[in-house]
């Protein structure tokens, strides 16, 4: 087989979600924190302050190891909400807000470019103001004084956290937007020392990261075979829907800050990816893996039921589709899908 083949660009794009493993982890770090009694390095929610402080030193030294590796540009944010509303969140140097406002010194001392935010004074009858404190993040974590921002919020009112509230650990089934991005976003459930449902863990992904990444594998793999032109890679979910594509702007809309909404599969814009997913649909109703030719094309399918870990809501499917180029004087032999020359 060439490389490059449509099971080729499958098992490229395996490799590169398998990358969100250290997203997720990150949310299994403050789970195992909770988990660990208070007098052995653990976390008690009754003290929320210190409970900060904690996971802050933490997070900030597991973050800046993803960013060493170059996988922090996948997580948009990771933090903790907590059952009665408090909650806490470190934003990478990644992240576009972040990027474009942190600055080189606050207040006379050095950043690190990551922010933070804490909300910890939190009112027993929750009627209150709720104040989310915004700070720059110093060396080693250190957290600079005073805030550079806030805001009112309330984390068990997001989408995130009543869905895990529900449904346990896992993601959540569709993108939803953060700062007019799409996201996917997801966690675990957590619990302290004795068992008691303390919150949940929460990370949101990247998917623009996942499409460039797709898009650069598609280019990678054209050259003189066409694949640039005329080959896709592009991820479904069983209800139909678009994911991620290596078609820029095909896959969702971003119509509100907080708001993306994915495009169907099935009238998809790009005629290729449209056509694909008929042709997946008319075959096996999106029900098995399988390699098969249509048309000019060659398309493999493989299914995904988790992600990083952490099981998928709605199952995915990864699509790749091959466009046959095959050498003159060769033709393509669709039992075993390779070129094969021409005997005279």
């Amino acid at each position: 087989r060439v490389e490059g083949t449509a099971e080729g660009l499958l098992a490229l794009v395996d490799k590169l979600l398998s990358s969100s493993t250290a997203v997720v982890a990150q949310t299994y770090l403050i789970q195992n924190l909770y988990s660990i009694p208070w007098h052995k390095g653990g976390i008690t929610h009754d003290r929320p302050m210190e409970e900060s402080e904690r996971v802050l030193a933490s997070l900030v030294s597991s973050v800046e190891a993803m960013q060493a590796t170059g996988t922090a540009g996948l997580m948009f944010w990771v933090g903790m909400a907590n059952k009665d509303g408090s909650s806490y969140w470190i934003y990478p140097t990644n992240n576009s807000w972040v990027s474009s406002q942190a600055p080189k010194d606050y207040h006379g001392a050095k950043t690190s470019g990551i922010a933070w935010e804490q909300m910890v004074n939190v009112t027993d009858d929750r009627t209150g103001f709720r104040s989310m404190d915004v700070f720059w993040l110093g060396k080693a974590g250190k957290i600079l004084e005073p805030p550079c921002s806030g805001y009112s919020y309330d984390s068990t009112k997001t989408d995130y956290y009543v869905y895990l509230d529900k449904s346990g650990s896992g993601w959540m089934p569709k993108m939803t937007g953060w700062d007019y991005e799409a996201q996917f976003a997801g966690g675990v459930t957590v619990k302290d020392h004795g068992g008691n449902y303390s919150g949940n863990a929460i990370a949101g992904l990247k998917l623009n990261v996942f499409e460039a990444q797709l898009v650069d594998m598609i280019s990678s793999v054209g050259g003189a075979r066409g694949g640039a032109a005329g080959s896709r890679i592009f991820v479904i979910d069983k209800d139909g829907d678009l994911v991620i594509s290596s078609v820029p702007g095909v896959a969702y809309s971003c119509p509100g800050w907080s708001s993306c909404i994915p495009n169907f599969g099935a009238t998809c814009s790009d005629a290729i990816i449209q056509a694909t997913v008929l042709e997946i649909q008319a075959r096996n109703g999106m029900k098995s893996t399988s390699t098969f030719v249509a048309g000019p094309n060659v398309i493999s399918t493989r299914f995904l039921d988790s992600l990083g870990g952490l099981p998928l809501a709605a199952q995915w499917l990864i699509v790749a589709v091959e466009k046959i180029d095959c050498p003159r004087n060769h033709y393509y032999d669709s039992d075993d899908f390779t070129c094969k020359i021409c005997i005279p």
